[in-house]
């Protein structure tokens, strides 16, 4: 098999591309483009937390303790979290991580969200990210979100399983559609191994929970596998 052609090889051309690009452009805050880092002190700083009181099951900001309207009317497949709200300086490094496979930032949203799954004190198995349509990871080269997924599961101690969930189907963009729309969007999109997810516990990692709806369509993938649970973890959430 030529160099560059399995797993290891994509690894290791990956890396080797990540460490030309920081040779040649030096780290800039990925908010307001300070040098010398991913993301400064000031731009974390002004992150907004995402704090309780939560929903219980999709975790979207409340007034009070309990469930969304949304919930109570349909409850999710999964126990959802996120780490901030998609404002200011969030907004700026999960566009960047799109866009630049800045391996270092994805290890800081990884840390970010490890200190949430152990506020929850969830027990996973094993973790897997949102895969992209493949025309988009052929034009990127990259999944952003694997970015995250691979450094979070190190942190957790437990495997990354990148074959769990695969999607199948193309679909248009979520921009502009209903909570419905997003759902009846994304039905039939992935598939997950049985194989590999049967009788475990799954973490899903996503850069963003918009509706939620990604994440539930996953989910029930993952359930339809045989996956004993599911969570779900964001870096940001839309407000």
């Amino acid at each position: 098999m030529p160099p560059g052609d399995g797993p290891e090889g994509r690894n290791l051309l990956s890396g080797l591309a990540t460490h030309l690009l920081d040779a040649l452009f030096p780290p800039r805050c990925a908010a307001c483009k300070a040098p010398g880092y991913d993301l400064c002190p000031r731009c974390f700083h002004a992150m907004r937390r995402v704090e309780n009181p939560l929903c219980r099951y999709c975790g979207r900001p409340l007034r009070r303790a309990g469930l969304c309207a949304e919930c109570r009317l349909s409850p999710p497949p999964l126990r959802m979290r996120s780490y901030a709200l998609y404002q200011g300086p969030v907004i700026q490094a999960v566009v960047s991580l799109k866009y630049r496979p800045n391996r270092r930032l994805g290890s800081l949203m990884a840390q970010w969200l490890f200190e949430v799954i152990n506020r929850t004190r969830w027990r996973v198995d094993a973790v897997v990210a949102v895969p992209l349509a493949r025309d988009r990871f052929r034009h990127r080269g990259y999944n952003q979100t694997q970015l995250i997924a691979e450094p979070l599961a190190a942190l957790l101690g437990c495997p990354i399983v990148p074959d769990a969930l695969k999607r199948v189907r193309a679909t248009r963009s979520q921009v502009g559609l209903d909570p419905l729309g997003r759902s009846e969007n994304l039905r039939g999109a992935f598939v997950a191994s049985g194989k590999a997810v049967c009788g475990l516990k799954m973490l899903v990692v996503d850069d963003l929970i918009t509706s939620g709806a990604t994440m539930r369509a996953c989910a029930k993938a993952l359930l339809a596998a045989g996956a004993e649970g599911v969570y779900g973890l964001s870096v940001a959430r839309a407000c």
